[in-house]
């Protein structure tokens, strides 16, 4: 069989939609068969024949199936990993096939393919993979690139299986070796175009488009948008705003992990024109993105605002060029995965002007043909001499798949790839597909006489396998008993280890405590040296002082002579007062006998009312057995219960032990909750301490909050004082008329007291039941109607009359001002029962002048007081009366009444007008109704109330 050389394979480039870009070597590849009966039936679905022809072809290298074409242009799909059914043969010329694996793990060998055909023709293209197939009995012929050139010699047994062997030194590119992109769609989701104004001359227009493209590995997509506004035909503002939205949908298939790097461009500009000194302005806001798909692996595709242009009287153009990059990490599987990328910002342009003097103009441009006419802030080539082309939202995805080491062909920076061989004993290349460093071992030594090979650190294969020569040391002489071995350079192993006999001497004896050692015959060194143990006399004694003496164990040499040490005993004691007679550690002979003194026990107490006898100093014998008096305590008090015992001056033992009895306290009542205990007269302990049990109260209620404390039954303290929580309720509110003007009080978990008693904020509506009156109002907790001017002097004040009192409120307003002060205006008909103009000299008669007070449910109040100099009155015809005050700029109030029939106020009723300005802002906020308006001027008290209000984002309206 001949090879190309491995130097000349090469793996293609990507490939996307099926497109194969080959790396051509001009090496040639030749095949050559071998053909011998084979058994029938090795593809287990088969239902093959007994007489049916057969071949089978097996390719041992790395890569992944492509298609196989036979006579007749039949195709059949990649076989896929995963081992299942690869798609229908057509014209049925197979019937079946199936699938299965050859070769080891480690040889990282494809799936088998079989094929049961009755006929499949004379010539087949097969793969490089390992493939099983059927066919007949005739010359085939393998379809190979036209750069390869391949040669075939056949053997044709009479209707018998045969089976051919082929090897291709060459790797097939196939379409799951690369990534490839597909289902590329793009969406505009903006919004729609539209043109404002006369369809002839429009003042505003928006428009967007999109396009996009893609190839093998990238795709790119151009969003293009615009609008403009310019001021009308009458001079009117113009705003034109539009919502920039797109997504990108696309699916990625690779049989492996893989990036894809997203890189976006935002570029265009902002542009006012000054038609006229008015102002104008043009806004792009921050773009926001969202993805779907894979992992981010580092970046944004998120921009900020770009440029804008706010509120200019002049020309302006602000350009802008935004660009963001994310990487996405991908991990495939031979199946599409699939990813989505949104983007979505918006922009705004605005044209003011003033009737009759015209306005500017505004645009954004990106890259769009907005074409509004009659205006130049749009055109391109224009102001900034922007190019359109260049100008919109870029996005360009690229996929990118690494190069994998381990396939078994070196690429790119390999220096070498072994496959699965990579870092494994026996390779010189290692795991990331570079040669392992010189020294670095690649076999292992096999013996003492074989040498381990290391690598060249230039090549991925490992040195041949050598032994050592012949007479070579493979195992030193370890000892004085050991027989150095050598190599016979034929055996990687060392010969068995030797040893001299066991009659030769090792070591010669050193003295009268030591032995002479021998070798052992089975080990290489000498025995331990070993001496007589320390029982072995070595030296007698001479008298009762003189020591023998005795080998240590642990030297050859007997000690030297000497005499007993000071202390050793030569004459024992005869009884239990005779002494001991020691050697004095100079002289051989004993000293003379004597006996213990005085001083010294000679028969130990034995009970606790026993006592110890001493010696005499005369006599070796001890004094007659004594026992303690009647005096001597013979147990001490043990415990707070206990009593202290004394001897009988008869016996050695003590009496049996007693205890106080059950009317002694033992331990007193420390606390609220203890008791106080008894001895128990059998036990010299006090009971276990014991406490009041939990029924029993320990502290009593404080007040309405305070809750009662019992005892715990296991402390003799009182549990912690504890207070209700702030969810009881201590006091309730009142009936009767006044239970409107009551609230309930609780609690507050802090006091033992119930909070002291509280009422509605006077004025507070309420019905004192009294008929004929009615705006009874809450003072200090009491409904009752306040003191006031009373017109009709029937008893009841004007506020509570409704004969008299009628105030009522058709619509009010309360507007935020932005960054000016809001404002609140109001109007109604309020009834005075005066006629003529009397309501003018009421007020100019009045020494407080007139009173409003304006409130909502909010908590807003502002309160005005005009004197009587602020009012006027038109002529006496008319009689409307305008009470104004100038403070700023912006606080202006203002009071007008109207006469509410035929301009005359013969009637008493009152068209009524309010306005307040400088109002703060910050109070404008989350306004609610009801709201109340109170006036008021000498014997004129009125008060009227709008319950449907609503809070919009300028501020509040009241309407009836």
């Amino acid at each position: 069989m001949i090879f190309a050389p491995r130097e000349s394979w090469k793996k293609p480039r990507a490939r996307f939609r099926g497109r194969k870009i080959w790396r051509k070597r001009p090496s040639p590849i030749c095949c050559e068969f071998s053909i011998q009966p084979s058994a029938a039936g090795f593809c287990p679905q088969a239902s093959a024949t007994a007489n049916q022809p057969r071949a089978e072809i097996i390719s041992g290298f790395r890569g992944t199936l492509p298609a196989i074409t036979f006579a007749g242009s039949q195709n059949f799909s990649a076989w896929p990993r995963d081992g299942q059914h690869a798609a229908s043969i057509s014209k049925n010329r197979c019937k079946k096939f199936c699938c299965s694996r050859v070769g080891s793990n480690s040889e990282n060998l494809l799936p088998a393919l079989h094929f049961d055909c009755t006929r499949i023709g004379k010539r087949a293209m097969v793969a490089a993979a390992p493939c099983h197939i059927l066919l007949p009995i005739e010359p085939i012929r393998i379809k190979a690139p036209t750069n390869w050139s391949c040669s075939m010699r056949t053997f044709r047994p009479s209707r018998l299986a045969v089976t051919a062997t082929l090897l291709l030194a060459a790797f097939l590119w196939s379409p799951a070796a690369r990534a490839q992109v597909s289902g590329v769609s793009v969406t505009n989701q903006s919004s729609s175009n539209q043109s404002y104004g006369f369809s002839a001359s429009p003042d505003g227009k928006r428009t967007s488009e999109i396009s996009s493209s893609n190839t093998d590995t990238t795709i790119d997509v151009r969003y293009a948008w615009g609008l403009a506004a310019d001021t009308d035909l009458w001079g009117r503002n113009r705003e034109v705003t539009m919502t920039s939205a797109y997504r990108v949908n696309f699916s990625v298939t690779a049989p492996a992990a893989y990036t894809i790097t997203v890189q976006t461009g935002w570029k265009g500009a902002v542009t006012t024109v000054s038609d006229s000194g008015h102002k104008a302005k043009a806004v792009i806001d921050a773009m926001s993105s969202s993805r779907s798909g894979g992992s981010v692996q580092s970046g944004t595709l998120n921009a900020g605002n770009p440029s804008d242009i706010s509120n200019t009287g002049s020309s302006k153009n602000v350009p802008f060029d935004k660009t963001t990059t994310m990487v996405i990490a991908g991990n495939g599987n031979g199946s599409p995965q699939n990813y989505e990328l949104s983007f979505s910002w918006n922009s705004r342009c605005k044209a003011n002007a003033k009737w009759n003097k015209g306005g500017n103009e505004c645009a954004v441009r990106g890259g769009a043909n907005i074409g509004l006419s009659g205006a130049s802030a749009d055109d391109y080539g224009g102001v900034g001499n922007r190019t359109r082309s260049e100008d919109g939202h870029f996005v360009t995805i690229t996929v990118n798949i690494p190069d994998v080491c381990g396939d078994g062909a070196p690429t790119g920076t390999e220096s070498c790839d072994l496959g699965s061989a990579n870092g494994q004993l026996g390779s010189c290349c290692t795991s990331s597909c570079t040669f392992a460093s010189a020294a670095t071992t690649c076999r292992d030594s096999g013996g003492a006489c074989d040498i381990a090979e290391t690598c060249s650190g230039n090549s991925a294969t490992c040195p041949a396998d050598l032994l050592a020569t012949s007479g070579t040391t493979c195992r030193a002489s370890n000892g004085q008993c050991d027989i150095a071995e050598t190599c016979d350079g034929t055996s990687p192993t060392c010969g068995a280890d030797t040893f001299v006999n066991s009659s030769t001497s090792c070591r010669s004896a050193s003295g009268i405590c030591d032995a002479e050692e021998f070798c052992s015959g089975s080990s290489a060194n000498c025995p331990a040296d070993t001496f007589a143990s320390s029982a072995t006399s070595c030296r007698n004694s001479a008298d009762l002082c003189d020591a023998e003496e005795f080998c240590t164990g642990s030297s050859g040499t007997c000690p030297a002579n000497a005499v007993a040490t000071s202390g050793t005993t030569c004459r024992n004691a005869a009884d239990v007062c005779d002494a001991a007679e020691t050697c004095d550690g100079t002289s051989i002979s004993c000293p003379a006998d004597g006996f213990q003194d005085s001083t010294t026990t000679c028969r130990a107490k034995s009970d606790v009312c026993d006592v110890a006898e001493t010696c005499t100093g005369s006599s070796a014998s001890c004094p007659a057995d004594a026992v303690a008096d009647s005096s001597a305590t013979c147990r001490d008090v043990a415990d707070i219960c206990d009593v202290a015992e004394t001897c009988d001056g008869a016996a050695k033992s003590c009496p049996a032990d007693g205890f106080k009895n059950s009317a002694t306290t033992c331990r007193a009542k420390s606390d609220i909750c203890d008791v106080a205990e008894p001895c128990t007269g059998s036990s010299a302990s006090c009971p276990a301490d014991a406490f009041a049990d939990s029924a029993t109260e320990c502290r009593g209620s404080g007040g309405e909050c305070d809750i009662v404390e019992n005892c715990t039954g296991s402390a003799a303290a009182c549990p912690t004082d504890e207070v209700k929580g702030s969810d009881v309720v201590c006091r309730e509110i009142i009936t009767g008329i006044d239970a409107a003007c009551d609230i309930e009080e609780s609690c507050d978990g802090l006091n033992a007291e119930c909070p002291e008693d509280e009422w509605v904020d006077d004025e507070t509506v309420c019905d004192d039941e009294t008929i004929g009156t009615e705006n009874d109002q809450c003072t200090l907790g009491l409904c009752r109607c306040p003191d006031g001017p009373d017109l009709d002097d029937d008893g009841i004040p004007d506020l509570c009359d409704p004969e008299d009192s009628r105030f009522e409120l058709s619509r009010a307003l309360i507007r935020r001002g932005g960054d000016k002060p809001g404002y609140f205006r109001a109007k109604g008909l309020v009834q005075t029962g005066l006629g003529g103009f009397g309501l003018f000299d009421v007020i100019d008669t009045s020494e407080t002048g007139l009173y409003i007070k304006i409130t909502t449910g909010s908590g807003l109040e502002k309160i005005n007081l005009f004197e009587k100099g602020d009012c006027t009155m038109s002529p006496r015809g008319k009689g409307i009366i305008n009470c104004r005050k100038i403070i700023d700029i912006y606080e202006k109030p203002r009071v007008r009444f109207v006469p509410a029939v035929s301009k005359s106020s013969q009637s008493g009723d009152y068209k009524v007008y309010i306005e307040q300005g400088r109002l703060d802002n910050s109070e404008l906020v989350n306004l609610s109704g009801p709201l109340k308006i109170r006036i008021a001027t000498g014997d004129i008290d009125r008060q009227a109330e709008i319950d449907s209000c609503g809070n919009g984002p300028r501020g509040m309206s009241c309407k009836k």
